[in-house]
This record gives structure tokens, sequence and C-alpha cells, in this order.
């Protein structure tokens, strides 16, 4: 006579009698697979319809008797997700899988299956999580923790490297380099510089040329960090052809 008015997955109640007669009482359930009976104790073994009815065994004085079917539902479970805060990854880099917390805890020996998502994106930025297709199972309704959590995608190092060009020999210390970097391949990515020099004008091998002012630019420079690229190579100066022509001049006969 105690029938809940309310009743969450993973619950129970004991059940009350009223009983006129000197029979043993007890409680049945008509749906086990909704709600399972040990006893007086009735307890909430999945979401939906719950159906129960007393019995009452023979007693000295009196029969045994059934009672009538009394129906309650019970409700899913509520459960919050709380992804963990500080989730990252380098650009480039695949997702790990992302981490939470839940609150209230998963009855008995149930689990989450699936995993958290987050929106999309490839670029450096902040990406808000989502539930993504996290689940606990036909027994629960799962939600986001009311303040937003994000996954951020960080910089990824960028390496410059200068190499230097032969050049020949031209009075001048001016220099030109070539430049590679280790951004991943298809990204747009433009190396520059400002200028390129070596130490003197004269011929020699492996002259050590300065770089000044290597910078990237391209759809995906923003999602590069770019180190303190190598701003120095070397080059050969060769020796420059030179010919050298005679003239004659005339004379005075001597």
């Amino acid at each position: 006579n105690n029938i809940p008015s309310s009743a969450t997955y993973g619950g129970s109640f004991t059940a009350m009698y009223m009983v006129l007669g000197d029979g043993t009482p007890s409680v049945v359930s008509e749906t086990p697979t909704v709600c399972s009976t040990s006893g007086d104790l009735v307890s909430y073994a999945a979401a939906g319809l719950c159906k129960l009815h007393a019995t009452v065994t023979q007693g000295t004085n009196h029969l045994a008797a059934t009672g009538a079917t009394q129906s309650f539902t019970i409700d899913k479970k509520s459960v919050t997700v709380t992804p963990d805060s500080g989730q990252s990854k380098v650009y480039g880099e695949t997702d790990p899988t992302l981490t939470f917390q839940n609150s209230p805890a998963l009855v008995g020996s149930d689990s989450f299956t699936g995993a958290l998502a987050r929106a999309a994106g490839k670029n450096v930025g902040q990406y808000t999580i989502n539930l993504g297709t996290l689940s606990a199972g036909s027994n629960y309704v799962l939600s986001l923790s009311a303040t937003p959590v994000n996954f951020s995608i960080t910089a990824r190092d960028l390496t410059v490297q200068a190499h230097g060009v032969n050049k020949v020999y031209d009075g001048t210390a001016a220099a030109s380099v070539t430049l590679s970097d280790n951004a991943l391949n298809g990204d747009t990515v433009v190396d520059h510089y400002t200028s390129a020099s070596f130490g003197d004008k004269n011929v020699g091998t492996s002259k050590p040329v300065a770089v000044t002012g290597i910078s990237i630019t391209g759809g995906d420079a923003g999602n590069y960090n770019l180190l303190n690229s190598t701003d120095g190579t070397s080059a050969d100066i060769t020796a420059r052809d030179l010919t050298v022509q005679a003239h004659g001049v005339n004379k005075v006969y001597d």
C-alpha cells in the first residue's frame, strides 16, 4: 500500500502491507526486468513501467490471497558529464580520447560506451567539447555540465632552414639563400627572409652567410610557432674568369 509517487533507475523501496488475517504477505513483480523483488525490497532494475502485486499465504484461519496489480513508472537516471579541463593537442596530431568525470556514479557494473567529441576544426584555437557518442545505456539521460569546457589546439613548432647559394665573385659581399621548413605536407606556408650577406667579398669555400628577417606567411602560417630558425649557412664565392687582351703599340723606326 506504499507504491512510490516517483522512482528512478537504481533506487529501491520497501513494500508495506495492510493484511487482515494471519497469512504471511509478500510482494511479487509482474515485470521482473524492470523491477525485481527480494523479500519486501523492490529494486528498480530498469527504466520503464513496474507492475507489482501482493500475495498472502494461507494462514490458520484464512486462505491464500493475491492483491490487485499496482503500477508506477521508473524514470531514467540523470547523470551530469563534466569534461576534464586542460585537454589539448599540438596542431597536426591525432585527437586524444577525451576524458571526463560524471556525477552521480553509474549503477552497479554499468559503464559508458562511445566517447566525447568536440566542435569540428583543424586550426589552432578553442573547440567546445560535446557529448559526441557517449552513452551509459537506455536507463540513463546524460547531460553536459552547465559551464562549457574547451579543447585546445596549440601551435606546432616550425623551423626554417637557410641554404646558401654559391656565386661567382662580383666585388660585393651580397649573398642569396633558399629556405626550407618542416611544415606538414599539404599546408600552405611560405618562407621569407630580408637579407643575406657574406662576411666579405673575397673568393673562398664554405664562407659563412648571415641571414636576417626570416618569417612565414600563407594560409596555414597561423598554425605554426616559428622557432629561432637557422639564420646562418654557408656558400662558396668562386673566382671570376679574367681575360687579358694584348693591344699592339705603333712605334717610330729605331
